[in-house]
């Protein structure tokens, strides 16, 4: 018998090499890549915290009170006479 069972053997050997090296090689490159991401997290992270303390700083903007009504006008009235001085010609 030709080749037999020690001649598969040598050939799965071979090719559990070939198929180590490959895992090897992307190994490798997922490492670097998980690296350079990393790297990129905590550059975003710096950048997140810069933002957050810059907004946390900054007061809070209150709104502008509504314009005291005159006496003898209803809010309406008063909110439509400011829209007719607002757009007079």
């Amino acid at each position: 018998m030709a080749g037999g069972p020690q001649g598969e053997l040598a050939v799965k050997n071979a090719d559990l090499a070939v198929a180590t090296r490959s895992a090897e090689a992307m190994l490798h490159e997922i490492s670097a890549s998980t690296a350079v991401a990393e790297k990129e997290k905590s550059k975003v992270a710096v950048i997140v915290s810069d933002v957050s303390n810059t907004a946390a700083a900054r007061p809070t903007r209150r709104p502008l009170p509504a314009p005291a009504v005159p006496a003898g006008l209803s809010p309406y009235s008063f909110t439509v006479m400011r829209l007719r001085l607002a757009h007079a010609p």
